[in-house]
């Protein structure tokens, strides 16, 4: 019998397939990881950036509201008037509760606490009240809860970032308020006339000045000194430059007046820039912008009122600052010159104090907002020597009208 005869294979032989297919088992395990770890870090990286995308989103709409929290009825908010000072200058805020319903309602506020204080030192400042107040507040009204000036001068505080927690229990639910201050130490130079907008071919006064807001006494060597008006577009219009008092020494706080500038503004209604520039050893610059208006846009005396913020009842020997300002109720900013101001306090026919400004004022009430005309601070401390009732009285003058106001205080 003959040999079988071999079979020829064109491809690969059985035992060859089997040795791919044990190869192919060994590899398949390898990829799948790999594939599933890619997929792995993918999502985890997708994870991240919603997590990052939302927190930041969070992060931002808790700095909307970290200054005003709503409890019911209430809302309670830290107002102030900026939030970056220069060095020397008092920190100041007040904290507000407003009821937003139309009706009188009640509330009770069991603690009130205030800590100010940077990273490096959190606990500078500390206010404690630990009585409970039983009060109501009247439909769309607002009434002061606490402000600082009345409280401390803190006016020591060295450049960096401060922060201001306020904590307190309000109907029974805790409340907590937060509010960054900025402070900065430099030599500034500043620009002001006093008056908001001024009318066609006015003749307009600025002055320059240069102060110190550092710790340090500082001198500061002066070539000239450049004015420039520009509009709204920052096209120059013109360009003065004047000589200067070659030195200023300047004591730490202290603010000095380097030049007068006068200019009869001839130009058409608009907004203007006036930059000033200050070339020595150092070079300082400020800029004042303001309104030229028509003497048609200047308005009467029509949904304008005077209001205060003075205490309706003080304590006796105690310094109580507070402010005078003119609100508009209508739904345009208002343009108004006025003529005089005039502020007295008085004790039955005694008159204590007198405040007067009989030069002209041109300033700017926005809609529904207000505009402050005497802060007592910046005029002279306010004592009530005795236990009684006083009567604050501001008269203020405009094309021959009047807006009054009087409030009663009583000093215990």
């Amino acid at each position: 019998m003959s040999e079988p005869k071999k079979y020829q294979y064109h491809s690969r032989s059985p035992q060859e397939w089997d040795e791919i297919d044990k190869s192919r088992k060994q590899r398949t395990p390898s990829r799948s990881f790999k594939r599933g770890r890619y997929i792995l870090l993918f999502n985890l990286v997708l994870i991240l950036i919603i997590v990052f995308v939302y927190l930041a989103t969070q992060k931002q709409r808790s700095i909307v509201s970290e200054s005003l929290k709503t409890v019911g009825n209430f809302q309670i908010y830290i107002s102030a008037n900026k939030s970056e000072y220069l060095s020397g200058e008092p920190l100041e805020f007040k904290v507000y509760i407003t009821n937003l319903s139309k009706e009188t309602k009640s509330f009770s506020l069991y603690s009130f606490n205030v800590r100010i204080g940077s990273k490096a030192s959190p606990d500078l400042y500390n206010f404690h009240f630990d009585k409970t107040i039983h009060s109501k507040i009247e439909g769309k009204s607002s009434v002061l809860l606490y402000d600082l000036k009345h409280e401390v001068n803190l006016s020591y505080l060295k450049s960096g970032t401060y922060r201001a927690n306020i904590l307190m229990n309000l109907n029974g639910k805790a409340v907590h308020l937060l509010k960054d201050f900025t402070y900065l130490s430099k030599v500034q130079a500043i620009l002001e006339s006093g008056q908001d907008f001024f009318v066609e071919n006015q003749k307009a006064i600025f002055k320059l000045y240069v102060k110190d807001n550092t710790p340090n006494p500082v001198d500061i060597k002066i070539k000239t000194v450049t004015f420039s008006l520009l509009n709204e577009r920052r096209n120059l219009i013109l360009s003065r430059t004047f000589t200067a008092p070659s030195q200023v020494n300047l004591a730490s706080d202290q603010s000095k007046l380097l030049y007068t500038y006068r200019i009869n503004l001839t130009q058409e209604p608009g907004q203007y820039h006036l930059l000033a520039k200050i070339q020595g050893m150092k070079t300082l610059s400020a800029t004042a912008t303001f309104l030229i208006v028509n003497p048609s846009q200047v308005g009467n005396i029509n949904d304008l009122k005077l209001n205060s913020d003075i205490p309706m009842i003080v304590e006796r020997n105690q310094p109580t600052d507070f402010s005078l300002w003119i609100s508009n109720t209508s739904l345009k900013e208002k343009f108004v010159t006025l003529d005089s101001i005039t502020l007295f306090i008085k004790q039955g026919g005694t008159e204590l104090y007198r405040f007067s400004d009989t030069s002209p004022h041109n300033v700017i009430i926005p809609s529904g907002g207000t505009r402050i005309l005497v802060n007592s601070k910046s005029w002279r401390t306010i004592t009530f020597p005795s236990s009684g009732t006083y009567t604050l009285n501001a008269i203020v003058k405009i094309k021959g009208k009047y807006l009054e106001y009087r409030q009663i205080i009583k000093s215990l």
